[in-house]
């Protein structure tokens, strides 16, 4: 029962545009990993405690402590593929950057 409250957990912090959007600007802008990370995780936590939270009580639901280790996780998961795809973006971007500086050398 923990596995599918794990995915289902994780799926939906995934699926959340906001939760997701913060990770995935985190992962592109920061091009320090840990740095990457640490925002990301951060900006989950400050929307979880921000929103998700006062929201749960408010609607007298029960939330239990151990989604925010859930949405961690996917924080870590999306920042971490994004900081991935832009660092191979970056890298062939600088290469074809420097085979133009060379041929513009060599003429």
């Amino acid at each position: 029962m923990e596995i599918v409250l794990f995915f289902a957990s994780v799926l939906g912090m995934l699926m959340d545009p906001l939760t997701t959007g913060g990770c995935l600007l985190a992962g592109i802008l920061i091009k320090n990993y840990w740095g990457a990370l640490t925002a990301g995780v951060a900006w989950v936590l400050i929307l979880q405690i921000a929103i998700v939270i006062p929201a749960s009580k408010a609607a007298q639901a029960n939330y239990p402590p151990i989604i925010m280790v859930y949405a961690i996780f996917a924080a870590l998961i999306a920042t971490s593929i994004a900081f991935g795809i832009a660092k191979l973006f970056r890298k062939s971007k600088s290469k074809e950057t420097a085979i133009e500086s060379d041929q513009s050398n060599a003429q």
